[in-house]
C-alpha cells in the first residue's frame, strides 16, 4: 500500500513538473522565478555545507552529546528522589523522637521485651 502510494506521488510530481516546463516554455518566462531562486540559493547552501561535511566525527559528537544529557537527566532525578527520600525519614525521625520525649521511658527495655514476648508465648 505505501508503495503504490508512493509511486503515485513520485509520478504526479514528475507529470507536474513536465506541465510546468511545458507552460514556461509556451509562455516564455519563468513561473514565481524570485521565490525559486531563493529557493535555488538556499539548496545550494545546504548542498555545499552537507558536501564538507564530517558525518563520522558529526554522529560521534551527536551520540556522545545524547548520552552525556541523559544521563544527567537520569542523575538528576535520581538526586531529588534521594533528597525527597531524606526529607520524609527525617520527618519520621523528627516525629519519633517528639513521641519518645513526650513520654519519658521509664525501667528496663530489655526486660520490658522479655516480659511481652513470655506473655505473648503463654497466650497463644
Amino acid at each position: 500500500m505505501y508503495l503504490a502510494a508512493t509511486i503515485l506521488v513520485l509520478a504526479a510530481l514528475f507529470f507536474g513538473f513536465l506541465l510546468l516546463t511545458a507552460l514556461e516554455a509556451r509562455r516564455g518566462s519563468r513561473i514565481l522565478s524570485r521565490q525559486r531562486e531563493a529557493l535555488d540559493e538556499q539548496v545550494e547552501r545546504v548542498s555545499t555545507a552537507v558536501g564538507h561535511l564530517d558525518l563520522p566525527t558529526l554522529t560521534t559528537h551527536v551520540v556522545r552529546t545524547g548520552a552525556e544529557r541523559l544521563l544527567h537527566d537520569a542523575v538528576h532525578v535520581i538526586l531529588y528522589s534521594v533528597r525527597l527520600a531524606e526529607r520524609l525519614l527525617a520527618r519520621a525521625a523528627r516525629h519519633l523522637r517528639g513521641r519518645q520525649a513526650a513520654a519519658p521511658h521509664t525501667g528496663n527495655p530489655v526486660k520490658e521485651a522479655l516480659a511481652r514476648f513470655k506473655q505473648a508465648l503463654t497466650e497463644e
